[in-house]
């Protein structure tokens, strides 16, 4: 196979296929950085510099091609939403208007509490607390996700990736608003 062949192949690998990891939700780690560096080494573009200008494209694409897996599969909430879409082609991003009234009772509650937490007494104190509950939650909606793939039950893993974005959607606010507090 030339190295143009070749190249082409990888480009057209899954992430998961890319970095021979098996497709599922908890991966290693540290192989997946080990193989991620192995890729960087063998496909820099400047190992192709002399080489013909398709080459050197392809090089430049693969690598790119491999960052963007890496970014992906390193984090949880993305490697999530990519395996998800694996499986299925029903996924709706967090734009997607949610029907389920649990949820949207959570969101009401946690964005509430929220406010209060800004308007209120010591909220540095009360925002350090809150976000831990929140990590707390999301390590919970986590293992139900992966319990929920494992199982192939894809409705509950679709409900549990919305809810795991608009939790997390909630802890960047919170620890924005830490921020410019500390900076008062």
């Amino acid at each position: 196979m030339t190295g143009q062949h070749a190249f082409k192949a990888i480009l057209d690998a899954d992430f998961f296929s890319l970095f021979n990891l098996p497709e599922k939700f908890d991966i290693d780690l540290s192989s997946l950085a080990e193989r991620y560096r192995d890729l960087q080494k063998q496909t820099h573009p400047d190992r192709f510099s002399a080489g013909f200008e398709r080459e050197r494209l392809l090089a430049t694409q693969l690598a790119a091609y491999a960052n963007e897996a890496y970014q992906t599969l390193k984090s949880d909430l993305p490697r999530a939403k990519y395996l998800f879409s694996l499986k299925t082609d029903d996924w709706q991003d967090e734009q997607a208007s949610v029907n389920d009234p649990a949820l949207l009772m959570e969101q009401m509650e946690l964005r509430d509490e929220l406010d209060l937490i800004r308007s209120g007494e010591d909220p540095a104190g009360k925002l350090i607390t809150f976000s831990n509950k929140l990590e707390q939650r999301i390590q919970q909606i986590r293992q139900s996700y992966g319990d929920s793939l494992e199982k192939n039950q894809l409705n509950e893993a679709k409900k549990n990736l919305h809810e795991w974005q608009f939790v997390c959607k909630i802890l960047q606010q919170a620890d924005l608003l830490l921020e410019e507090l500390e900076d008062i």
